[in-house]
């Protein structure tokens, strides 16, 4: 297992040097299966300080300085599709390579950033920031797990994602993150 952007993931499943790969969906690949696991939002990142402060509207965020994964990572576009900025907007936009390394920027007060809710616990614990949820509709994304439908491990695949749905279904019934500011 491993991970990297979703265009290598693709390019080595077509090629046959993986078997599956759980991705953002969707992919739109005629040779690929694609079987939706789960739905996640996203969350706003913010300096600590802000905790009180409304939460920003999209609008509002396209003005604030946001940190992004560097090009590549489908997780930036889909940051910029909810902000509704072009990837070339000219605009001071910070990249990162990791969600922890935007994580930390924000904790330093160098802007904000968005990030999945599955990676709060994790990305957040050691960082001086506060999290936030944005009024709807909220900036989501759906997770599946895609194969070559040629693939003889068809069946063993599916299997699979039956389980890491299921996986899923039981985190979301019982999180282990505590409330997050702003709109349940």
């Amino acid at each position: 297992m491993r991970e990297t952007v979703t265009p290598k993931l693709i390019e080595e499943l077509s090629e046959g040097r993986l078997d599956t790969a759980i991705v953002a969906l969707p992919v739109s690949e005629a040779a690929f299966a694609e079987v939706a696991l789960f739905s996640e939002d996203f969350v706003l990142v913010r300096p600590g300080a802000d905790a009180n402060k409304p939460v920003p509207s999209r609008d509002m965020l396209r003005e604030m300085r946001l940190l992004l994964l560097e090009e590549g990572h489908c997780f930036r576009d889909q940051a910029l599709s909810f902000c509704n900025m072009a990837s070339s907007a000219p605009r001071e936009l910070l990249d990162g390579s990791s969600l922890t390394t935007l994580v930390q920027m924000v904790s330093a007060g160098i802007g904000v950033t968005l990030i999945p809710e599955m990676a709060v616990e994790v990305e957040t614990r050691a960082a001086q920031v506060s999290i936030a949820r944005f009024d709807g509709p909220r900036p989501s994304r759906k997770i599946g797990m895609i194969w070559r439908k040629s693939s003889p491990l068809a069946p063993q695949l599916t299997e699979l994602a039956d389980l890491v749905r299921a996986a899923g279904e039981e985190m979301r019934a019982t999180p282990v993150v505590g409330p997050l500011v702003g709109p349940a």
